[in-house]
C-alpha cells in the first residue's frame, strides 16, 4: 500500500525497494558491522515471527474449513513459495495441535518480544511494516489470552479461541 502512495504501483515489484532505499539499488552499499549483524536480525526475526503467525492462521482456518491437515501440511509444503516456519511450526502445530513440540523452546512472550523490536526500530525509522504489525497485533490478543507462556507452536490456539 506504502508503495502504492508513493507513484509506484504501476511499475515492476522490484522498484518497491525504492520505498526503502532514495538512491537506486546498485548504488546502496553494506557494511560489515556489527551493527549489519542486528539489522540483520531484526529483518529475520520480522520475518521468523510474522510467518509463524501466518502459519497459525491458516492451520487454524483449515481445522474450522475440516481440511485433512496432512494433505494441507503436504500442498503447503510442496509449494514453491512454502514457508520454513510452516514447515517447521506448522506441523508441531498440525501434529501437536497447538500444544507444542518437546523441540520448541521459545514461548510467544518470547516471539512478541522479537517482533516487538523489529516493529520499534521500523518505527524509529519510518519504514512501514504492515504485515509486523498486524502480526504484533495477534500475539498481543494471544498474550490477552494467556498463551504468552506457551511454546510458540500453541499460537494456533490465538485463532481458536
Amino acid at each position: 500500500m506504502s508503495a502504492l502512495l508513493q507513484g509506484y504501483g504501476p511499475v515492476d515489484d522490484s522498484s518497491m525497494v525504492r520505498q526503502y532505499f532514495a538512491e537506486p539499488i546498485l548504488k546502496v552499499s553494506s557494511t560489515q558491522s556489527e551493527e549489519t549483524a542486528e539489522a540483520l536480525q531484526l529483518v529475520l526475526d520480522l520475518m521468523e515471527v510474522t510467518n509463524l503467525v501466518a502459519a497459525a492462521e491458516a492451520i487454524s482456518f483449515a481445522r474450522y474449513l475440516k481440511v485433512d491437515l496432512k494433505q494441507f501440511y503436504t500442498l503447503v509444503s510442496d509449494a514453491a513459495g512454502a514457508s520454513r516456519q510452516f514447515m517447521t511450526k506448522g506441523l508441531e502445530m498440525i501434529e501437536g495441535l497447538g500444544q507444542g513440540a518437546d523441540g520448541d523452546s521459545e514461548t510467544l512472550d518470547e516471539a512478541t518480544s522479537r517482533l516487538e523490536k523489529a516493529v520499534q526500530k521500523a518505527r524509529d525509522l519510518h519504514c512501514p511494516l504492515h504485515l509486523g504489525n498486524a502480526a504484533l497485533s495477534v500475539l498481543y490478543m494471544a498474550k490477552k489470552y494467556g498463551l504468552g507462556v506457551e511454546r510458540s507452536a500453541s499460537m494456533v490456539k490465538a485463532f481458536e479461541t
